[in-house]
């Protein structure tokens, strides 16, 4: 007998808002398919970030790129005497990341944190696609 559990049901439904959100933003923008969409978005991680809550923080290795899906995510540098200036915010359909530190492995000078509570899809260089799983 199949038993449902509530965490199969979430996973079940970020992956059908992963792949809405992925649809509205991708297909008119791009020449990939509707089913290229779908598999494109098993390999996004949905992250819900509380309002103040860090998604890279300053001198960690950023490992990912990810979009916003909701709320607002600000995009910030901190020079050496640790002062702050943001560089721009990210509503929903802006992309995040550091592309210096994920390409070449070092620490970031940037942080990325949450204005409101927010919602990003998350593509993590180091998270495998499903359909590369070995046996």
């Amino acid at each position: 007998m199949l038993t449902v559990t509530s965490t199969t049901v979430r996973a079940a439904e970020a992956l059908h808002d992963s792949v809405t959100f992925l649809r509205r933003h991708l297909l008119g923008a791009s020449t990939l398919s509707d089913d290229d969409v779908v598999s494109a978005a098993a390999t996004f991680v949905p992250q819900r970030l509380a309002k103040g809550a860090h998604l890279l923080t300053p001198g960690d290795v950023c490992r990912f790129s990810a979009v916003v899906t909701s709320g607002c995510l600000r995009v910030y540098a901190t020079d050496p005497d640790g002062a702050e200036g943001v560089l721009y915010f990210a509503p929903e359909g802006w992309w995040v990341g550091d592309p210096d530190s994920l390409l070449h492995r070092g620490p970031s000078r940037l942080g990325i944190d949450a204005v409101l509570n927010t919602d990003v899809l998350v593509l993590d260089r180091t998270r495998r696609h499903p359909s590369d799983a070995g046996p």
